[in-house]
């Protein structure tokens, strides 16, 4: 579903003005990977609602793309869609389409052990829509089957819109663009019918704004928003938070997203007390990993609940989710080792192999007239 350490890794090649990695973005994945796992355990403390960590990560998202491509044009004077869109897809596909090979197996296995026989008709029911990114469209049949892939297929079509209507909007006035993407946020935020979907278009449009308002020459706006003290932004992110934990209804959502937004442009361009604690190797460890963990992670969790249950244990909510965390972490730096970082250097490679085809291409007419 989201953007993580590599998309940083990316801009390592586009030149002087590239953004820098910012560990300490990766440190404030480990703490909405940890809320997500919350809600996927079953009961716990009513306040630690960890249904909100999506709302962050989809702004962090559309806030790193966005910045990725505009550092890609002011370095080298044009953004590669095709690049930007291999590189997405070897970072995204294969692993997702592992968990996908997970759920096979684990629901078959159940299914064939009479465990949980259900399970099997409801993997069948939702693997077309899975197949191609559509888990936010699954049938009712399929049950929570993979339900929280529903994030990743929102965020793989924005990534398939967005980078072609940012070119457009960059030959708009700077405030007419600003303009346009305030329309667009309130657009997705009233039309919607699905809160999921409005929470997860709202936020990737949110954090794509700010990414325009952060690396715009003019630095009106930005230069504001840096001025405000990180501990205001902290706490409208708490209060974000605890608004949308008691007040029913994803819209409300919106509030979280626009705090989370503030708070990560001040996280990137002005180092605080917060910067260092989220930048710890600790942190920075789990956030690089945070794919894997977000999409492991419940399968984990139904393992673990389940070897209790068939004990008869009882376990207390903090217990489940340590085990589910350091399990899933586990696996992720398994995953990592073996699949994502192959699949992000391949990936990379051609991409690179892409861009010169492209500029040798722009070289061309040029050499022609000379």
């Amino acid at each position: 579903m989201l953007t993580y350490a590599s998309d940083w890794d990316e801009s390592a090649s586009l030149g002087p003005h590239s953004m820098r990695y910012a560990p300490q973005l990766d440190g404030l994945r480990t703490i909405c990977v940890g809320f997500t796992i919350l809600d996927h355990i079953g009961p716990h403390p009513f306040l630690l609602n960890g249904n909100v960590g999506v709302d962050v990560f989809f702004v962090l998202s559309g806030f790193l793309i966005t910045t990725l491509l505009l550092d890609e044009k002011h370095s080298t004077g044009a953004m590669c869609l095709k690049c930007f869109y291999i590189r997405r897809l070897f970072r995204i596909a294969p692993l997702y389409y592992l968990t996908i090979v997970a759920y096979a197996l684990c629901t078959y296995a159940l299914y064939r052990t009479h465990i949980e026989p259900l399970r099997w008709p409801e993997f069948q029911a939702a693997a077309p829509a899975l197949a191609v990114f559509m888990g936010d469209y699954r049938p009712l049949s399929a049950g929570t089957m993979f339900g929280h892939a529903w994030t990743v297929a929102v965020e793989e079509k924005y990534y398939l819109a967005w980078p072609v209507l940012l070119l457009g909007l960059l030959r708009l006035r700077r405030y007419t663009r600003y303009m346009v993407m305030v329309a667009l946020i309130v657009a997705s935020w009233v039309i919607l019918p699905n809160e999921h979907e409005a929470r997860g278009y709202g936020g990737l449009a949110i954090g794509s704004l700010l990414g325009l308002i952060n690396r715009d020459r003019e630095r009106v706006f930005a230069d504001r928003i840096l001025a405000v003290a990180c501990y205001v932004y902290l706490g409208a992110v708490l209060g974000g938070y605890v608004l949308a934990v008691m007040i029913e209804g994803g819209r409300i959502h919106v509030v979280l997203e626009i705090a989370a937004a503030l708070l990560i442009v001040k996280l990137v361009e002005r180092p605080s007390a917060a910067t260092r604690l989220l930048e710890s190797s600790s942190m920075t460890f789990i956030g690089r990993r945070s794919y894997s963990v977000y999409l492991f992670h419940v399968l984990i969790a139904n393992a673990v609940m389940t070897v209790f249950a068939s004990v008869r244990l009882a376990a207390a909510w903090y217990i489940i989710f340590s085990l589910t965390f350091g399990m899933s972490v586990l696996l992720a730096s398994i995953s990592k080792a073996y699949v994502e970082d192959r699949m992000i250097a391949w990936g990379k490679e051609m991409s690179s192999r892409a861009a010169r085809q492209l500029l040798e291409r722009q070289l061309e007419p040029r050499e022609a007239k000379a």
